[in-house]
């Protein structure tokens, strides 16, 4: 009988692959942007309420790592992590809750290079992605994502 690994691999082959489950949906991508209306009234309506605050996007690192060790983690840069500082703001003040921690969700919180500037922070990954060792390797997570 086949183990987990084994059955992975049966599966899925044996080349490395980022989305496991298919990509992005609506619901993700409303979830980054909820800090923003009409993203915020988008996401209650779509849920019928608030997600629970352990699961929005409340510190890049962590959502960084998350991605990075599961694969059952479909989190994605969308598009407006480049260039909109104003999904990192909790500008319309909405309660988010608390996390586990009972820290109170609101600003997400930045990589500590970022020195919790969102505009920087926005800047900074504009010059990251187009960086020539990005383009370089571009192909590779092009084939990675869509096989």
């Amino acid at each position: 009988e086949n183990g987990p690994q084994e059955m992975e691999i049966e599966i899925y082959g044996d080349l490395p692959y980022n989305l496991k489950f298919g990509y992005m949906n609506s619901q993700i991508c409303l979830s980054h942007l909820v800090r923003i209306e009409p993203f915020t009234s988008l996401f209650i309506e779509y849920n019928g309420k608030m997600d629970h605050p352990d699961r929005m996007l409340s510190e890049c690192t962590s959502l960084w790592w998350k991605v990075f060790k599961s694969h059952q983690c479909n989190s994605e840069l969308i598009p407006e992590w480049f260039y909109l500082p104003q999904m990192f703001m909790n500008k319309n003040y909405c309660f988010f809750g608390r996390d586990y921690k009972d820290n109170v969700v609101d600003d997400v919180v930045l990589p500590k290079w970022a020195k919790d500037r969102p505009f920087y922070y926005c800047m900074k990954l504009r010059e990251f992605i187009e960086d020539p060792r990005f383009t370089k390797s571009l192909n590779v997570w092009i084939d990675m994502v869509f096989g």
